[in-house]
């Protein structure tokens, strides 16, 4: 399971809470070296690039995942203070809300 504090699939929760928004797209950093931003569009991958570049990342050793995932409340089983919390939603046939995923690999 991965965390997140700014991300709504409505959008609501992560216009009021912060993240970035870029090309009207909400996106956010989960962890180290990751950028995840809403849909699976040309838009959602752009929205992801201005993410990564304003936070300093390497363009060119960016690795694109598309992914579905599950955002939920907090339950008391979670570690951590967080307001929303994702899962990977990897069913062959997913109800999750589309998501592309960077991660930052290292440069060859």
């Amino acid at each position: 399971m991965d965390t997140i504090t700014s991300l709504d699939p409505a959008d609501t929760i992560a216009r009021s809470l912060g993240g970035g928004h870029y090309y009207d797209t909400p996106t956010l950093a989960p962890g180290a070296g990751e950028v995840l931003a809403l849909g699976h569009d040309r838009r959602a991958l752009a929205a992801a690039v201005a993410h990564a570049r304003e936070a300093g990342a390497d363009l060119h050793t960016l690795t694109v995942h598309h992914r579905w995932a599950t955002f939920r409340l907090p339950t008391p089983d979670d570690i951590g203070d967080y307001d929303w919390y994702f899962d990977w939603d990897d069913d062959e046939y997913p109800t999750g809300t589309a998501v592309t995923m960077l991660t930052a690999g290292a440069s060859s």
